[in-house]
């Protein structure tokens, strides 16, 4: 109870939370109103439990801090790049 899902219904995916199965339905809320709704297992075509992912995180940490940085190249470019037209003595 309270385990979120991946369920397939008319072609469509969606995330709910699990709340209770009855005969031919089962109860879930929505994850972004948390409104219940019954589903007919006729109409379900696949559901897929979510779970973490230890390695995703981890990967997600040096991700992030690598664009941060980018970022900060982008918005504050080096004067050194940026020095103008040399003038040659004569």
């Amino acid at each position: 109870m309270g385990e979120k899902y991946k369920i397939e219904r008319n072609h469509k995916t969606r995330k709910y939370f699990y709340t209770r199965a009855a005969d031919s339905t089962i109860v879930v809320s929505r994850l972004r109103n948390g409104k219940e709704i019954q589903i007919p297992l006729n109409e379900i075509t696949s559901i897929r439990k979510k779970k973490f992912s230890m390695v995703k995180t981890i990967a997600l940490i040096p991700a992030l801090a690598a664009s941060t940085v980018v970022a900060i190249l982008i918005a504050n470019p080096s004067p050194v790049g940026n020095m103008g037209e040399m003038q040659w003595p004569n």
